[in-house]
């Protein structure tokens, strides 16, 4: 999943907690969308993660 966010264009942080399930992103400002994100997560091989933006 890390490596999955971290190759979306303006994303320059992730850190995942695999234990709470969750990603904190840290992006240039206005350059990438929640939508992307969710995106990209949804397309990682197996499709065994679901990503929602808080």
């Amino acid at each position: 999943m890390q490596s999955a966010l971290a190759k979306v264009e303006g994303v320059k942080e992730v850190k995942v907690d695999l234990g709470s399930g969750k990603a904190s992103v840290v992006t240039d400002k206005g350059k990438v969308s929640a939508k992307q994100l969710i995106q990209a997560v949804a397309d990682i091989q197996g499709g065994k993660y679901k990503a929602t933006a808080q």
